[in-house]
């Protein structure tokens, strides 16, 4: 989810904060 999360731009569940972290 962390590669589809940074195409997509949308923050994956199981990933919550750390997701956004990682996104930003």
């Amino acid at each position: 989810d962390l590669y589809n999360n940074q195409l997509t731009g949308s923050i994956p569940a199981e990933l919550g904060n750390l997701g956004k972290l990682m996104y930003l």
